[in-house]
């Protein structure tokens, strides 16, 4: 997916992490694929062997998601939850919506 708009801040202290976001999103096409958002703003500690944070985000057409962050990364991964098992999002449930959050990460 991509966006049309995008707000975001962060503050960080000591090796702690709390960023908020805010995106209009736009998508087009039909994917398998996962939905990845990238750039935060700090790279995640590697904390193996598990994932480093979850975070959590509401889509405005009322999609229940979760944010999944992988060690050593600025990137997290966006999962719905369906019937209480993550799954990826299809670009029609990313069409023109707006996906409002926020995740705290441990910094590598």
């Amino acid at each position: 997916f991509s966006y049309t708009e995008q707000f975001g801040n962060y503050v960080k202290v000591g090796n702690m992490v709390h960023a908020q976001f805010y995106l209009r999103a736009t998508a087009s096409g039909t994917t398998s694929n996962s939905t990845q958002m990238n750039g935060f703003p700090f790279t995640s500690a590697d904390l193996s062997p598990f994932n480093q944070w979850g975070g959590s985000a509401w889509i405005s057409n009322d999609i229940n998601s979760t944010l999944l962050k992988a060690r050593n990364n600025t990137a997290a991964q966006v999962y719905k939850n369906k019937s209480g098992t993550p799954d990826t999002l299809d670009a029609a449930e990313l069409s023109g919506v707006y996906f409002v959050g926020s995740v705290s990460y441990r910094t590598a």
